[in-house]
């Protein structure tokens, strides 16, 4: 599984961040390792430009799998950490109701 990690300018994205959210999204989807063929991450605060005392971290996944259209999960949280965690979460879900559909 490749993950390929895009962060926009206001997310400090060091290689150190993206070894934690490689980190995440690869163990959340561990279980479809052999079928999902590449997993596109992108990462925004969607409080950057507003001023506010909001926190709002964002991680878009999106999943390709073989033989199958991309599956999209997103998702929020006060770090990006945290909104990796609850995106590759979402997506495992999507994941194993495509799996049962199929199955």
């Amino acid at each position: 599984m490749h993950i390929e990690i895009n962060a926009e300018r206001s997310i400090q994205c060091d290689a150190a961040l993206s070894l934690r959210v490689d980190e995440l999204v690869r163990s959340r989807l561990a279980p479809f390792a052999d079928r999902v063929i590449r997993v596109d991450a992108g990462l925004s605060d969607w409080c950057a430009d507003i001023e506010t005392d909001n926190v709002g971290k964002r991680c878009v996944l999106q999943a390709q799998l073989a033989g199958h259209e991309p599956v999209i999960a997103d998702d929020t949280g006060e770090t990006i950490e945290q909104a990796t965690n609850n995106a590759s979460k979402a997506m495992l879900e999507q994941l194993q109701h495509l799996a049962s559909r199929k199955g």
